[in-house]
């Protein structure tokens, strides 16, 4: 009898643990039918990397007469038909990533949605929308031209008034005396059209800031940021350029 009872809770232990064992592995990344979506290692090592140029927008999800709804949405515009490369990640507690396997949009607002119950929710804590950063790439994922991109649940908004940037610095160089602006392309700024962010960007973490784009005109803007990025070893000047193209009615 005693034998038995061991046998039955050894097999009961085995089942839990290959249970343990199939959710790991759920989460991991992978393939999922027309988009790739898991926990992987961060492999980019730009010295100062965009992780998200997003439209800005909080959704209000309280009303508990809805149900929680089942996935992430999507939505970017395109002023001709490219190539796109999207991705979608966490940045504060874990290595999450999701990229469409879809490369090739048409000109428009475009869509695309998965289900939060296949990595997302098993993630602790699990993400909320404001946790994760997204990039619509113009032309392939080396490129410096973005698409206005926007995640929700349930509505997006019905006009674009800002976008938020998020960079990130690299694990061993601090960020000092960094500007940014934003202007019409074709256009000279001015010297004062520089926005000053006061403080250092320390090494590895993100920060990031919002370009107010109210009553702006649909059109090609040119994002510059600059500052100095510091090592023990070396201090040198940098300066990035950004095309984005603004859209300001969602459709």
């Amino acid at each position: 009898m005693r034998r038995k009872n061991l046998v039955i809770f050894g097999s009961l232990l085995l089942f839990f643990f290959s249970t343990i064992s199939a959710k790991t592995i759920q989460l991991d990344w992978k393939n999922r039918g027309n988009y790739y979506e898991g926990i992987r290692e961060h492999k980019k090592k730009a010295h100062l990397e965009l992780i998200s140029a997003a439209i800005c927008y909080q959704e209000e999800l309280n009303n508990k007469a809805l149900p929680s709804p089942d996935n992430v949405e999507i939505q970017f515009y395109l002023p001709n038909d490219d190539t796109v490369f999207i991705s979608v990640r966490e940045f504060h507690h874990h290595n999450y990533w999701m990229q469409p396997n879809q490369k090739e949009w048409k000109s428009g607002w475009n869509f695309f949605s998965w289900p939060k119950n296949e990595v997302l929710n098993h993630l602790k804590p699990v993400p909320q929308l404001q946790d994760l950063g997204t990039v619509a790439l113009i032309g392939g994922e080396y490129s410096d031209t973005l698409a206005p991109i926007v995640l929700y649940q349930r509505q997006p908004p019905s006009q674009i008034t800002g976008y938020r940037f998020i960079f990130r610095p690299s694990e061993t160089e601090d960020l000092l005396e960094f500007e940014w602006r934003c202007h019409k392309r074709g256009e000279n700024p001015t010297v004062g059209e520089w926005n000053s962010e006061s403080g250092s960007k320390p090494a590895g973490n993100p920060f990031s800031f919002i370009w107010n784009c109210v009553n702006q005109e649909e059109g090609w803007y040119q994002l510059s940021i600059r500052g100095r990025l510091v090592n023990p070893i070396n201090v040198r000047e940098m300066t990035n350029t950004y095309q984005l193209y603004h859209q300001p009615n969602i459709q």
